[in-house]
């Protein structure tokens, strides 16, 4: 992801979640403008709540992204030492990949945009982030389960990794502040921050076509979560994996999204960001028009070449797609002989079933 002179300041008011709710109003009148109804399976109420109970996990984890801060502060020998120490934490508490970045004010909200739950005060609320360095994590999805994508089962999945990646911020955060230094978790319910630039500079991954975080172990099947601290930390450089170079030429979620909101042509220029210009609008209404309130569509995770179980030959073949760039051709040619060009969902898993009298039947 380049950048032309600055990048400009998102408002959360402008993502597709707000405006799918609310359209373009910038504060949400006494009822929704639309409703696209409530999660139909049991696992995914849970993790993204509904009408009825809006405190799901997703929403306890949000209401715990700050606290006090102890008044003795612990002192670190230097920043290399503390980014070591922490880079350690984050991996205890949970984190499969962990970076550190500086917080560019480009990458922070300029208002808030969630309107349930814990955040439900801070809708329209200007953001002013202190906080100068940021600590992201992405948290490893399971691979058979967003295979099943669009499906129940792979938004249940989705929900839980976000659930891990929120602990694990919240952990992070929290163990900060008893060492003495101002801490914030950012997480899927209550975050001010840009997370995928962040993770792209602290060195997880590019930016792929899809919009996502493509990391060279895991692809695109991963949930971030960041903790932003004034504690001075040595920053990570972004890294070159080959992903541009490599979406360039493969075009495989463009052709698999079934709302066709991933586009065909080049990046362009997006805010002062030079990338691929995703059709959020597009995307989030296939969600809600989807059977049963499907919740979420990963198809363009599951399609990508660069998502495989994390084995020596994925790692292989990214290795040799960041060293020799022309091999990218090739490798989606074997991909689509191996996977199809256009994978079919395979996975049964348990589902609720109200026909049947037990809760769980095999879907």
């Amino acid at each position: 992801m380049t950048t032309k002179d600055r990048l400009e300041r998102l408002d959360q008011r402008d993502n597709a979640f707000w405006r799918g709710k609310y359209g373009a109003e910038r504060t949400p009148p006494p009822q929704p403008a639309v409703d696209g109804g409530e999660p139909s399976d049991p696992l995914q109420r849970i993790f993204f709540g509904e009408r009825r109970r809006p405190n799901c996990l997703n929403e306890l984890v949000a209401g715990a992204v700050d606290g006090p801060v102890r008044p003795l502060q612990h002192q670190f020998a230097s920043p290399d030492e503390a980014a070591e120490h922490l880079r350690a934490v984050a991996r205890y508490f949970g984190a499969d990949l962990v970076g550190i970045a500086e917080v560019d004010d480009a990458f922070v909200y300029t208002h808030a945009g969630h309107e349930s739950g814990a955040s439900s005060e801070r809708a329209g609320r200007p953001i002013q982030l202190a906080h100068r360095y940021a600590i992201v994590m992405a948290i490893e999805m399971d691979y058979r389960l967003i295979s099943s994508s669009p499906s129940y089962i792979d938004a249940a999945e989705v929900g839980r990794g976000y659930v891990r990646a929120g602990m694990t911020a919240v952990s992070v955060a929290a163990y900060l502040r008893e060492l003495g230094w101002p801490a914030r978790a950012h997480t899927v319910r209550n975050e001010e921050v840009l997370q995928v630039p962040l993770a792209v500079e602290a060195g997880l991954g590019e930016l792929g076509r899809n919009g996502f975080l493509v990391t060279a172990r895991y692809g695109p099947r991963v949930r971030l979560s960041t903790v932003t601290t004034e504690l001075p930390l040595t920053a990570d450089k972004p890294v070159d994996i080959g992903v541009a170079a490599f979406c360039r030429v493969c075009l495989k979620c463009s052709h698999c999204c079934p709302s066709s909101s991933i586009p065909a042509g080049g990046p362009e220029w997006v805010r002062g960001a030079h990338k691929w210009r995703i059709n959020g609008d597009t995307c989030l209404a296939f969600w809600q028009s989807a059977p049963s309130h499907w919740c979420n569509c990963n198809v363009c995770i599951k399609v990508c070449p660069w998502n495989k179980p994390d084995t020596w030959w994925h790692g292989l073949a990214a290795a040799m797609v960041r060293r020799l760039p022309w091999l990218a051709r090739p490798m989606v040619w074997i991909d689509d002989v191996l996977y199809g060009r256009n994978p079919r969902p395979h996975v049964r898993f348990l589902r609720y079933d109200n026909r049947s009298k037990s809760p769980w039947a095999d879907g």
